[in-house]
């Protein structure tokens, strides 16, 4: 398969970005050639990394972190011609999003449920 991005924000979920980052890419490592991991820094981040990835045609992009970095992720997808896949670990306090889809509140457990988020 082909190249995906990882977009992590360090700070959600108490930091549970830092945490599972590696298992996240590790997990994505068993189906796709190469893994591109991005951590965000500031408010935006996630948009620009997401246009940038549907730019250069990845095939998936996923974002780990709370509403507001799931958000920006979708939102630097919309208006390209070209969408890769998306799917996303929740991690921030509400997760409104990631209930509304019946994905795990569990970190692990959504990192598992990561084949059938992106079919």
């Amino acid at each position: 398969m082909g190249k995906v991005l990882l977009v992590v924000n360090p700070s959600s979920g108490q930091e549970a970005g830092k945490r599972y980052a590696d298992s996240v890419a590790e997990a994505l490592e068993k189906k796709y050639s190469e893994v591109v991991v991005k951590y965000t820094e500031k408010a935006g981040d996630a948009t620009a990394f997401a246009k940038e990835a549907a730019q250069e045609r990845y095939e998936a992009v996923f974002v780990m972190g709370g509403d507001g970095t799931v958000n920006e992720g979708v939102s630097g997808l919309a208006e390209e011609a070209y969408r890769p896949k998306f799917s996303f670990i929740p991690l921030g306090t509400v997760n409104d999003l990631g209930r509304s889809l019946g994905i795990s509140m569990d970190p692990e457990e959504a990192i598992s449920q990561l084949d059938r988020l992106v079919e």
